[in-house]
């Protein structure tokens, strides 16, 4: 899509996307109005994505019939739509069943009747359907069809890599006999189309179950307890899943559960992955580290255990371990970030399950457990009343924790908590006490220490994150300035603390938001002018001052020119899903 149309649309959308948030429901044709008619199909393919993606969050979501019906010219753009591949995108499909995909199928495939669709993923489709042998019905079962372009338009590029997996799903799950893994009954090809027919559970899934009804603590273990002896089993036989999230759990009547889709596993024993270097396949919000970072020779069974803490943690606060607003977003939490503890968003959650959860979601993977079993033997001992293996963080661990949860803060607290520090021992150690000098110097730094707290809690509110952290990056120019004046005169002109400046042009780029990146830089150069100003002693070497302006503004060109490159990475990858196969 062209840079120019992205920028005439994206207003329109935003002012759509606003609508949603503020808990209205827009209606897609008014504000596929207000664009040109050269920019129709790209805004009308980014209002769908954004209609879509609030309705499935909200719980709002409209049959696919009725946006044939509104859209009777634009069938080849819906399609798109609702068959964009969800491979890395967040656990955003759930409830979503269209009546039908590309080509419409015969109701009858070889021995198989279709009686209606369960649901689509990047490679397949999943279909209800009744088995017979002649004319008498067998059973009922789920049969999984691949996305080729013999039935469903999918590019030609496409089709062999997605016929790969497909046959590699089936390899893999064909091999597994556990009861609460799904059970394969048949795999084969008929007229053209791959399948293989699985076992039919006639339930729901772990996610609209947690979401319709709070399952006690107690159950959550019950039910995750069988769920990683099933993982255990898996990687017993040399198959690791890679995409365990409560969608890929399903629930019977009785609440058992049932491991599902193999779509993105790989064998530890075989060199068969079809998974490159640098290429993310999974859901995001449940994603290791290493599975994020694309190093898929890393990946290993330790990437399930990561995933049964994210079902737990899901089970737990009813959301993903790392919530964002966009894929890059949540990949930059899911790599660099920790997850909020379950007990600071649930006090009531048992201590014990909170610290069973954090030790799966550990960032390097051997400090998760050393296999499912493990889990399971520890969500076991919760039910028996029994100490857990997993152990309450030391104050180092807390420590780093915070660190990886609050970078800018601990950055703040490390830099400016050890220059107070240095000056009280600095004070207390000189023969010359000037009280007059040290206190009002103490005064600043302390102030500077609240405001950036502060600016930490409101910076927690999404709608006043971006306002608040521009007011704290110019906070920190200002009283760096401050700072730097008390502190020098003729005699001591500042030395090494001049570095303060070009941090705060980089700090405004820890937010990734381009316009913070200018305003700041713009306010840090002024900070240093005015520093000048009021000192006119640091006048004397132009040279030096010129150059140090001169490489703030670089360095913020250079911060502006990553934050826009991340921008565009992102809008890119939002709107082509469905090519990251």
């Amino acid at each position: 899509m062209e840079r120019q149309v992205l920028h005439r649309i994206g207003p329109i959308c935003d002012a759509f996307e606003a609508e949603f948030l503020r808990g209205a429901e827009p209606v897609i044709e008014d504000y596929l109005a207000m664009g040109m008619e050269s920019d129709r199909r790209a805004l009308l393919l980014e209002l769908l994505k954004l209609d879509r993606e609030y309705r499935v969050k909200h719980g709002c979501t409209l049959p696919y019939i009725c946006y044939v019906a509104r859209f009777p010219n634009d069938l080849q753009l819906l399609q798109s739509v609702f068959l964009e591949a969800e491979t890395i995108a967040p656990d955003s499909a759930m409830g979503l069943k269209p009546t039908h995909f590309g080509r419409d199928l015969p109701r009858r495939l070889g021995p198989y009747e279709l009686l209606e669709v369960l649901g689509h993923g990047g490679m397949g489709v999943v279909y209800r359907a009744m088995q017979y042998s002649g004319d008498a019905p067998i059973r009922e079962v789920a049969l999984k069809l691949v996305r080729t372009d013999h039935w469903y338009g999918v590019e030609d590029k496409q089709s062999n890599v997605l016929l790969a997996r497909f046959r590699e799903e089936t390899r893999f799950a064909a091999q597994l006999y556990h009861p609460n893994i799904v059970t394969v009954y048949d795999v084969g090809q008929i007229d053209g189309l791959d399948y293989f027919s699985m076992q039919w559970i006639d339930g729901t899934d772990l996610s609209s179950v947690v979401k319709v009804q709070q399952l006690s603590y107690i159950k959550i273990a019950e039910t995750l307890i069988p769920v990683a002896q099933a993982i255990s089993y898996a990687h017993s036989k040399g198959i690791v899943h890679r995409d365990l999230k409560p969608s890929n759990i399903l629930l019977d009547s009785q609440l058992k559960p049932y491991i599902a889709d193999f779509g993105l596993a790989k064998s530890t024993t075989v060199n068969s992955d079809l998974t490159q270097t640098g290429q993310i396949l999974g859901t995001v919000g449940y994603m290791a580290p290493e599975q994020a970072a694309g190093e898929y020779k890393k990946i290993g069974p330790s990437a399930d255990i990561y995933g049964l803490g994210g079902l737990l943690y899901f089970c737990l606060t009813d959301q993903a371990p790392f919530v964002a607003e966009n894929v890059l977003d949540a990949l930059v939490q899911v790599l660099e970030s920790e997850p909020v503890p379950p007990r600071t968003l649930n006090k009531q959650i048992p201590r014990s399950l909170e610290l069973i959860c954090m030790r799966c979601l550990q960032k390097n993977p051997e400090d998760r457990y050393a296999n499912a079993n493990e889990v399971a033997e520890d969500l076991e001992r919760f039910l028996n009343g029994l100490p857990t293996h997993a152990k309450a963080p030391t104050v180092i661990d807390r420590l780093r924790r915070f660190g990886r949860r609050s970078p800018v803060l601990a950055s703040h607290m490390g830099a400016l908590g050890l220059a107070l520090v240095i000056g009280q021992l600095t004070f207390a150690m000189s023969a010359d006490q000037d009280l007059a000098y040290h206190i009002p110097v103490s005064a600043v730094t302390l102030a500077w220490i609240a405001v950036s707290v502060l600016c930490w809690l409101f910076t927690s509110s999404k709608k006043l994150e971006t306002i608040v952290a521009t007011f704290w990056l110019c906070a920190d120019a200002v009283f760096l300035t401050v700072l730097i004046s008390m502190m020098s005169s003729p005699a001591f002109p500042p030395g090494p603390i001049l570095i303060g400046y070009p941090m705060v042009v980089v700090g405004g780029g820890m937010f990734f938001r381009a316009r913070m990146v200018v305003f700041v830089t713009i306010v840090t150069i002024l900070s240093y002018i005015a520093l000048l100003f009021f000192n006119p002693y640091l006048l004397g070497n132009v040279y030096q001052n010129a150059t140090f302006l001169l490489i703030l503004a670089c360095m913020g060109i250079c911060c502006l020119h990553q934050v826009r490159r991340f921008r565009m990475l992102s809008n890119y990858v939002e709107n082509r899903r469905d090519h990251s196969l």
